[in-house]
């Protein structure tokens, strides 16, 4: 969708021109990130486009539209709309059974790879796109009611470096007639906001927290506003601002002061922001090494960051209780999933590319504590869940650990009372003991064993 607030403008208000470094709102304000770019003869100011979702309907001249004079009125959009400077503007339309058939393109200079990931994520879109001719009073604006769709061929011109949009479609309507006023912006009075100024160079610093210095008024685009809520670039008037004790005026018209702890129209004054007040980027995991076996499953971490932190390898070995959190000491438990293996989880923080790594080892050996045999059994075969390659003895005979990761006791003498044997397997730091008990040849007994593996009939 052509979502960004590069391009997309609204009749009352503007969006931010200093998010964009490239694409200028073109209404003579200078600075960085708002250069205007020289037109070519024929067409003058540029273009304003609009995503079609957000024009909520075209008020037409004596609220009438038929096609011999499609004079726009006003335009009502429910988001801002953007201008966007262009060079090298052509435009065609051909008319054929009843739909109008438009293509404009132009070239937008200065190209970053920002502005290139913007546009090839907005060719989905469907545009209502505004310019003015030389000599004109009033602009041309053209896809209504279907929209236009922007090429999805974004070609860059190698000898300047810009970027040639092709905006095309078919509509039942033709080229309309749209009054001036719909972009004149000197003479607009506008709904204000409050920001505050986290720039560097405009704020106070302590141990990572930001206070800002001003709270500025602007419009929805960030432009600044004077007392009469006009842009200042046209007034020559001062902006209102609010001030933090003890600074400086600043050049702006303070309206009022606040503390680093205040909120000022609905805006708090004060973020963590370790990248604004330079603090560097270290996080902490400790421990670093955590052992999991049969008997431990659970174990506790303590994450210590500059920054807020965010877990970047999901675990699979083993599930955390949280895997983001903020400054500070963060308590995090890491819980077993009963899987065999090895792994390390990377924690970064946030405010920079600075990481810590969490290593796992799981080391348990699963199997049953006790196992019944009939009299006279002198070789048993059992094969445990181990998670690394385990040892083992017994208390009489001999054990062979198999290839295929289970064991087998042999070498037993029978007799008829019971024998009892303790093997012992050893897997990391881990042992499990296992009772082999086998039965002598007591009645009594003996039947109470078959009764446990037979049926009785």
């Amino acid at each position: 969708m052509f979502q960004s607030p590069f391009f997309i403008l609204n009749v009352f208000v503007m969006i931010n021109c200093k998010l964009n470094r490239d694409i200028a709102l073109g209404n003579g304000q200078q600075g960085d990130g708002c250069m205007s770019v020289s037109i070519n003869a024929g067409v003058s100011d540029g273009l304003y486009i609009y995503n079609l979702e957000d024009v909520k309907n075209l008020i037409f001249d004596e609220d009438s539209r038929p096609d011999k004079t499609l004079y726009i009125d006003t335009i009502v959009t429910s988001q801002p709309f953007y201008r966007v400077d262009a060079t090298n503007i052509q435009y065609t339309e051909e008319y054929d059974d009843h739909s109008y058939s438009h293509q404009l393109t132009a070239q937008i200079k200065n190209v970053r790879n920002e502005i290139e990931e913007i546009l090839e994520a907005a060719v989905h879109g469907k545009y209502l796109v505004a310019f003015k001719v030389i000599g004109e009073k009033n602009y041309r604006l053209i896809g209504w009611k279907e929209g236009l769709s922007l090429d999805e061929q974004l070609s860059i011109q190698k000898d300047n470096n810009a970027f040639t949009l092709t905006f095309k479609g078919e509509t039942t309507y033709p080229e309309m007639e749209c009054d001036k006023s719909n972009f004149d912006l000197a003479n607009k009075v506008f709904d204000p906001t409050f920001e505050p100024l986290f720039e560097a160079g405009k704020i106070t610093c302590s141990n990572g927290w930001a206070t800002a210095n001003y709270v500025v008024k602007v419009n929805a685009a960030g432009q600044a506003l004077d007392a009469h809520n006009k842009l200042v670039q046209f007034s020559g008037l001062q902006q209102d601002a609010y001030k933090l004790q003890g600074v400086s005026d600043g050049d702006y018209n303070i309206i009022g002061t606040y503390t680093s702890d205040e909120y000022i129209e609905g805006k708090a004054v004060k973020v963590y922001d370790t990248s604004l007040c330079n603090i560097s980027c270290s996080v902490n995991v400790s421990p670093n090494i955590v052992t999991f076996n049969s008997a431990i499953q659970t174990s506790a971490i303590t994450i210590t960051s500059s920054s807020d932190w965010e877990v970047v390898t999901y675990p699979s070995t083993v599930t955390l209780s949280r895997t983001y959190g903020g400054v500070n000491d963060q308590l995090v438990y890491v819980y077993s999933n009963g899987y065999c293996g090895a792994e390390t989880i990377t924690f970064k923080a946030k405010n920079g590319q600075c990481t810590s790594n969490l290593r796992i080892f799981n080391n348990m050996i699963k199997l049953d504590d006790t196992y019944y045999y009939p009299n006279r059994t002198s070789s048993m075969t059992l094969t445990p869940i181990a998670c690394c390659n385990y040892t083992a003895t017994v208390s009489e005979g001999n054990v062979v650990v198999n290839s295929d990761g289970s064991f087998t006791v042999s070498g037993v003498s029978g007799r008829d009372s019971e024998k009892r044997l303790t093997v012992t397997l050893s897997c990391g730091g881990e042992t499990k003991e296992v009772t082999l008990v086998i039965h002598g040849i007591d009645t009594a007994r003996g039947r109470r064993i078959i009764s446990e593996y037979c049926e009785t009939v």
